[in-house]
């Protein structure tokens, strides 16, 4: 499972670029990133990771990649994929070490409540399911916080997550960080879904239980909108008794001012896919192959070269 984001070569962000960072091809790991569009790699990663987890900080400019697992063991390093200001070519990055974690972890999410507060959830540590919550403090002096106050109902790793603002209000200051599926300490694969509660910069107290997904669901690629008005769920490993299977379904999620609702999209996917980079992508980037722009697409989900799908 590779991770990525959609940055912006410079503060102005007159550039969006798409990158793709390290992942595994077959049984060999990859420390490169690439730009959709580019088949060759405009950086490389420090580390080998897998299963890692990334945000866009620095007003879009900078990928902020966590954890992974780097063939030998969960790391507890993370770096930052940015533009190489020395170089002429604009859609060059360079990475850069940064902080370290309370704990090694991999398989777990990491996203942006706002500005200056992001969230990591989950993950796994060696053979241990995590369910464990960071609190990111990014801004000028950003720093990791682990909050065992907020630890999650239950262990899960290669969960869907996102934050989501609450429809239906109108000054859009609630938030729901959603931490939903997944893979349990026992090696099963969960439907359940936890809701954090977040109200301008104050965090509630606990996890609460959500609505379900429709699926027990694992290893999918999620993306949430621009707005945090929808996350999108593509793919996935599914839980269909006695088996499991991958999927091709696209699953939406809407949250309102006292909870949120599931709904399953009327478009598949191509053909079914686990551990895939989905990303929503804007309609305009300059750095898109002119293949892709003329899909006018929004959502990106990536395994073996990736597909392209419009979501209205």
């Amino acid at each position: 499972m590779a991770t990525g984001g959609v940055v912006a070569v410079n503060s102005t962000q007159t550039m969006n670029v798409s990158i793709i960072c390290g992942g595994s091809m077959s049984s060999t790991l990859n420390a490169d990133c690439y730009k959709l569009g580019n088949p060759e790699p405009v950086c490389r990663m420090i580390s080998y990771r897998e299963g890692a987890a990334s945000i866009v900080i620095k007003n879009g400019t900078t990928l902020w990649v966590t954890g992974g697992f780097n063939g030998i063991h969960d790391l507890d390093t993370t770096e930052l994929i940015e533009a190489n200001s020395a170089s002429t070519n604009s859609t060059l990055m360079t990475a850069t070490p940064f902080l370290y974690m309370p704990h090694s972890v991999s398989h777990h999410c990491f996203n942006l409540i706002n500005q200056d507060l992001g969230i990591l959830t989950g993950g796994k540590n060696g053979k241990d399911v995590l369910d464990a919550t960071l609190i990111i403090h990014v801004n000028a002096t950003t720093k990791i916080v682990l909050d065992d106050r907020l630890s999650m109902n239950v262990g899960r790793k290669n969960h869907i997550c996102g934050v989501l603002k609450a429809t239906l209000v109108s000054d859009h200051s609630r938030k729901y960080v959603i931490a939903a599926g997944g893979t349990l300490r026992d090696g099963s694969v969960t439907s359940t879904m936890e809701i954090l509660q977040v109200d301008e910069h104050v965090i509630s107290d606990d996890w609460r239980q959500g609505e379900p997904l429709p699926v027990g669901l694992s290893m999918a690629g999620s993306a949430t909108t621009h707005d945090q008005s929808k996350l999108f769920v593509s793919g996935g490993m599914i839980l269909d008794q006695p088996m499991y299977e991958a999927s091709k379904n696209i699953y939406s999620l809407t949250c309102f001012y006292t909870d949120c609702q599931w709904e399953k999209i009327n478009l598949e996917l191509p053909y079914p896919r686990t551990s895939s980079v989905a990303m929503i992508i804007p309609l305009n980037m300059d750095t898109m192959s002119d293949n892709v722009k003329q899909d006018s697409c929004h959502l990106f989900d990536s395994t073996k070269g990736g597909y392209v799908l419009q979501l209205k």
